[in-house]
């Protein structure tokens, strides 16, 4: 599930190359891609190892690592989902997530000198 993809073989102008979603394929040699993949693996270690995430998780961590998906499959284990959550009375709740306005102009000035 990494976002790197083919193999560094050795041969001069054969490389690893990485897609990053939003900037496209660049050098796996590189280090944005480096970090890409190190954040793309720390995600899923954080949620148990590949072998541990769920179907749904899976996807979504291919959809990050900027592999390709089947979309019919991740239309219907997130039809699956939103239906459990559905039947367990879950609901999205918006938090707040605004800067008291103290903080706020803080940064601002912290910002400007």
């Amino acid at each position: 599930m990494a976002a790197l993809n083919g193999q560094e073989n050795g041969v001069k102008g054969h490389h690893c190359t990485a897609f990053i979603p939003g900037i496209g394929t660049v050098d796996g040699r590189t280090r944005p891609a480096k970090a890409y993949e190190a954040i793309v693996n720390a995600l899923v270690a954080d949620l148990g190892g590949k072998n541990a995430i769920s179907r749904a998780g899976q996807i979504q961590a291919a959809i990050v690592a900027g592999d390709d998906i089947d979309p019919m499959q991740y239309q219907s284990v997130a039809n699956a989902q939103g239906r459990l959550l559905f039947r367990l009375g879950l609901k999205r709740v918006a938090r707040d997530v605004t800067p008291p306005l103290a903080d706020y102009l803080a940064s601002k000035a912290e910002g400007a000198g």
